[in-house]
């Protein structure tokens, strides 16, 4: 059995089985990590408090047939306005994915912007791809594109 002590971003929890739940971290020695986290839906579970998305936490993490999560402790929490940020983070990235640069970023004052350009999908060189028009100002997560405001109306209908 493997152990591993280290700072976790919560990118998502999703409920499994009756009081367990599943965690998408965002880790700064192992990168994207899915983690179980057993009888953390009890209503006297000492661990729930800590996991929530958006929280910053010293985690430990065991593998054990999966990775599952043994322990943890809240150190900060990030604004609600990164919730979307965090959502697109655990879509766009593999498990194991880990990015020092990303990281320092994610644990500062960050803005969308910063955070598509670490990715790859730096604005500063986005055109529509519909019409070309250089400076679009929506991404669309499901086709990992950009597109300016002209445009989405007829993408969609």
């Amino acid at each position: 059995m493997r152990e591993y002590v280290t700072e976790a971003i919560v990118l998502k929890k999703e409920p499994v089985r009756e009081f367990d739940v599943r965690l998408s971290l965002y880790t700064r020695e192992l990168g994207k990590v899915k983690a179980l986290v057993t009888s953390a839906r009890k209503p006297l579970s000492k661990l729930s408090p800590h996991v929530e998305p958006l929280s910053i936490a010293q985690v430990r993490l065991a593998e054990k047939g999966g990775v599952q999560l043994t322990d943890a402790l809240r150190k900060g929490v990030l604004p609600k306005k990164h919730v979307g940020v965090l959502t697109l983070l655990d879509a766009v990235l593999l498990v194991g994915e880990r990015d020092d640069r990303l990281w320092s970023l994610l644990t500062r004052d960050f803005s969308l912007e910063e955070v598509l350009a670490a990715l790859g999908f730096d604005p500063n060189f986005a055109v529509c791809e519909t019409c070309g028009k250089s400076a679009p100002n929506i991404f669309l997560l499901k086709d990992a594109r950009y597109a300016c405001a002209e445009c989405v109306p007829y993408m969609f209908s």
